[in-house]
């Protein structure tokens, strides 16, 4: 790429439009233009433009203060309102001409800039091409511009007050360095979330669960043994019944005995037939719909809790005090009923009671929200539900008809037999009675403890299930913990895989940057044995080596060297970023004595790079260091500033000179 002209246009100190020619094709052989001029004549104002240019409000967001003041005052005489800013920069690239153009309206009186975007024109027409992809394909990122226009005075100086974070900085800007630094601190901090998230996690995890739940489950196989062996023993003890009394016995009250067992024998038969019944009797409501009777038998415990709720929720206004006093009232009632006693089976509340206890609970709410139609839906559910109630009860009703004459006969059988026992006077029929009423009690004692073991073997199963909650919930979290370490050890290998990506970049980039900083030392410096080569270290340090790799000390390094070597490092940056941009520099001479600046000179008149440099007048462009120049220059130009009429601005201009000639000038004028 070659930089032909900056056109810039009431742009700092240049009013109007002023044309700075800064390639004469003429002599493409040569590569340096020099600007020459006195501080504050305008120099770096061209950098600054190619920067606003190339970048505009991400370069200078306040761009409005780059506005020549002559321009913006003229505008106010002639009371205007708006001031144009323009920089053209006409570039060479591939055989064809483009011209990038950006412009900008300051409106002076409101304070006001325009947002602006850059327009690319060739052969005078814009190009197809999008301009920001144009300027991604032939430029660099405004960070990484600052390798190719910079101010070397500014840089020396940078790299001086501290080297080690220089060129941390530099290098960073290039590869991104501190991108992989922050990937890594990111990933620490994952890892962080994830070992407190693991921490928690097991935290509540009991490891005492499993075996918790083996326990439970051998505690109810003894049970449910104890029960089979009651079981046994009882049918042993009714098969010991069944022959104590015979039919056939002369005595009349044996005779009456055994029948009486064989009545009981009936009636059982007949209750165990009522109670499949029972288990299988439906309810059928009003809508046709049917529930079994035994999923609603907590309906009939609730008549009275549910006609007094319809009393409460009927009143306009009810008190909280009502709403909790039915509501303990409510809780009360199903807390205590914990069953129906049904011939010594023991009826729970089915699940549907607990149910039906969270639906009522909605009272809760009601009393807050103060909203009818909740009253009135409420009111609703409870008339739905005492209708229900009543239904179950009729049909239980029916179903007590046919038990309670089964019952209260057997009841009276046992009662017959104790009166014979007790009248009878022969004393192996009374002997008998006795044998049978232990047996009986017996039975009844085993069925109690059979009840028991139930009630017990229900208790172990509510906590088996909820051990097993508990150890379904403890599994989960330690799939999750183990999830949790299996990220960490992700992030752990991200981490390295990371830092070992940075390690390559760095060689790449240190191996790179240290060869083509030291053949841009060897081919400057004198002493080309003695100051060999330049290394940068993986800890940002800048070393000089002699031609054996011995690292010399600075106190073995002259200041000029030094500079020689860290304008080399930069150099070396530059080349490493592959964009054939031209160089635009700022004060390249400054500090360097008259034998480093030669040698420097002709380093720089040798590379293939178009290289713009802004002089200063004796300090950097002399008769001696044209001399050094002079093969190398393709363009020079003179900067200079002068008072507008009036006597209260000043206005730069750019004059051509020739390439060929020294450009004269009186120092005591300047």
């Amino acid at each position: 790429m070659i930089i032909r002209k900056l056109i810039l246009k009431n742009f700092k100190p240049y009013f109007g439009q002023c044309e700075i020619n800064l390639f004469d094709s003429t002599r493409r052989e040569q590569n340096l233009t020099l600007n020459i001029g006195p501080t504050n004549n305008g120099k770096t104002s061209i950098s600054e433009g190619i920067m606003w240019c190339l970048f505009g409000e991400e370069y200078k967001s306040n761009w409005s203060e780059f506005v020549n003041n002559l321009a913006r005052e003229t505008e106010l005489e002639k009371k205007g309102r708006e001031v144009n800013m323009s920089v053209t920069l006409e570039i060479f690239v591939s055989g064809n001409v483009y011209s990038i153009i950006r412009s900008g309206d300051y409106d002076i009186r409101n304070d006001k800039q325009s947002a602006t975007s850059p327009s690319i024109i060739s052969n005078g027409t814009p190009i197809d091409e999008d301009p920001e992809e144009f300027m991604n394909q032939h430029f660099v990122t405004l960070n990484l511009m600052g390798y190719f226009i910079f101010d070397a005075e500014q840089i020396l100086k940078y790299f001086e007050e501290n080297q080690e974070k220089a060129i941390k900085d530099s290098i960073d800007k290039i590869v991104g360095v501190g991108m992989f630094d922050e990937i890594v601190n990111v990933l620490n901090l994952v890892i962080d979330k994830y070992s407190i998230q693991e921490a928690t996690l097991g935290k509540y995890i009991d490891t005492t669960i499993p075996d918790k739940i083996i326990g439970i489950v051998k505690d109810i196989e003894k049970k449910e043994l104890a029960i089979k062996q009651l079981i046994d023993e009882n049918a042993k003890h009714r098969s010991a019944i069944a022959t104590l009394f015979s039919k056939g016995s002369p005595s009349s009250e044996e005779q009456e005995i055994a029948s009486l067992l064989d009545r009981k024998l009936q009636l059982n038969q007949n209750i165990k037939e009522i109670k499949e019944k029972f288990l299988t009797t439906t309810i059928t409501y009003d809508d046709g719909t049917e529930d079994k009777l035994i999923e609603n038998i907590y309906l009939l415990v609730l008549k009275n809790v549910l006609l007094h709720y319809k009393t409460i929720l009927e009143k306009e206004k009810v008190t909280k005090n009502e709403f909790e006093t039915s509501l303990n009232l409510l809780k009360r009632t199903l807390s205590s009923y914990k069953g129906i006693i049904f011939e010594n089976q023991y009826l729970l509340i089915p699940k549907s009671a607990q149910i039906e206890l969270e639906q009522l609970e909605k009272i809760d709410k009601l009393e807050f929200s103060k909203d009818e139609g909740d009253r009135l839906q409420f009111l609703s559910l409870l008339t739905r539900e005492i209708k229900k109630q009543e239904n179950a009860a009729a049909t239980f009703e029916k179903i007590q008809e046919l038990y309670e004459p089964l019952r209260s006969e057997f009841i009276s059988i046992d009662n017959r037999i104790s009166r014979i026992g007790s009248e009878v006077a022969n004393e192996m029929i009374k002997e008998k009675v006795i044998r049978y009423q232990a047996l009986q009690k017996q039975i009844k004692e085993n069925n109690g403890l059979i009840r028991e073991i139930r009630d017990a073997i229900a208790s172990l199963e509510k906590e088996k299930n909820e051990s097993e909650q508990k150890k379904e919930h403890d599994d989960q979290s330690i799939e999750g913990k183990n999830l949790c370490n299996k990220r960490i050890e992700l992030c752990k290998k991200l981490i390295s895989v990371t830092k070992a990506a940075k390690k390559e970049f760095m060689k790449d980039l240190l191996n790179t940057v240290n060869d083509y900083s030291s053949k841009f030392l060897q081919a400057t410096i004198k002493d080309k044995n003695r100051f060999n080569s330049i290394k940068v270290s993986d800890d940002y340090i800048l070393t000089i080596k002699d031609k054996n790799g011995v690292i010399l000390k600075q106190s073995q390094i002259n200041t000029g060297t030094t500079q020689i070597a860290l304008m080399a490092f930069f150099f070396g940056l530059s080349n490493y970023l592959k964009k054939k941009i031209p160089f635009v520099i700022d004060n390249p001479l400054m500090r360097l004595d008259v034998g480093h600046d030669r040698r420097l000179i002709e380093q720089l008149g040798k590379l293939d790079d178009q290289i713009i440099m802004h002089l200063i007048p004796s300090k950097e462009y002399s008769k001696d260091s044209y001399a050094y120049f002079r093969g190398s220059i393709n363009t020079q130009n003179w900067i200079k500033k002068e008072l507008k009429p009036g006597g209260e601005y000043e206005v730069s201009t750019v004059e051509k000179k020739d390439s060929t000639k020294f450009i004269e000038f009186d120092i005591e004028a300047l």
